[in-house]
């Protein structure tokens, strides 16, 4: 089964569980204490404030995230983006931050969100430090090289100020993509696509009410880990598109200002910091 088969399945099962979602509901008073448990430690960023997930509007978040992954898959197929091997970078320098394990650092908040049901929060928060931590340094080391390669542009340009100017841009690009590629959407997507697969579980779980089944001593067990088996199986289809996606989106709006602005600065795509 190829991802765009996969993609087909995700959205094929938010908009059946949309459907069972809107169907008579069967939770009874101590089923609805219950998802309110769960949906405190899932809401995101609630600061020990006790947050109720509102499950229509969970639903409508995951409906819409799940258009918005798949028109990524869509218009990057159209793009005809190739797949790339890794390579080291100019000279045979090795980028450790895109070359080396120590890319999955950025992965850590998403495997955080994962999580979220079967772990303490500051778990979760520690996972978002890492991933943070990571992106900064990214960022800094292009910075830092970015006068280098531009170096010889500022030559043929026949310009004798220093490249080091350059730094700049390259800070902005690189934390901008990361920040937005790496933390902030694939965050949000995958604490929601949790919660909806907690809801989901405990729906199929109410249904069956007063069976043998209602009793099973690991229920619980059940919904948490099964909520986190779907986040930690979601993690790898959401990384292409919404890498596709903020290229775009930075190709047409902040890298046309700082193309503009430093005309003759060159650094690394920051969309080749983090690849799968």
């Amino acid at each position: 089964m190829d991802r765009y088969s996969i993609l087909a399945v995700f959205v094929a099962i938010t908009a059946v569980s949309t459907a069972f979602h809107t169907g008579p509901s069967l939770s009874s008073h101590t089923c609805a204490i219950r998802q309110q448990q769960r949906s405190l430690t899932l809401s995101p960023l609630n600061n020990g404030v006790p947050v109720i997930d509102d499950p229509k509007l969970l639903v409508e978040q995951v409906a819409g995230l799940s258009v918005f992954i798949g028109s990524g898959y869509v218009l990057e197929s159209r793009e005809g983006v190739e797949e790339e091997e890794e390579e080291v970078t100019e000279g045979g320098e090795v980028d450790i931050y895109r070359d080396t394990p120590l890319r999955y650092m950025g992965y850590m908040n998403e495997v955080g969100e994962a999580f979220r049901p079967v772990i303490p929060v500051t778990g979760v928060y520690l996972g978002y430090v890492v991933a943070i931590v990571y992106v900064f340094a990214d960022a800094i080391s292009k910075a830092r090289k970015a006068p280098k390669i531009s170096e010889p542009l500022f030559k043929a340009a026949g310009m004798t100020k220093s490249p080091s100017s350059c730094s700049i841009p390259a800070l902005v690009d690189v934390l901008s993509f990361q920040l937005l590629a790496s933390v902030i959407i694939p965050g949000f997507t995958i604490n929601r696509w949790v919660a909806f697969c907690e809801l989901v579980i405990e729906k199929m779980e109410f249904a069956v009410e007063g069976s043998a089944a209602y009793d099973f001593p690991f229920n619980d067990l059940i919904v948490e880990w099964g909520a986190t088996a779907g986040g930690l199986l979601l993690i790898p289809l959401i990384i292409k598109p919404i890498d596709f996606l903020v290229e775009q989106f930075l190709d047409r709006t902040l890298r046309t200002v700082l193309d503009s602005t430093f005309p003759v600065c060159s650094w690394t795509p920051s969309g080749e910091q983090k690849e799968n």
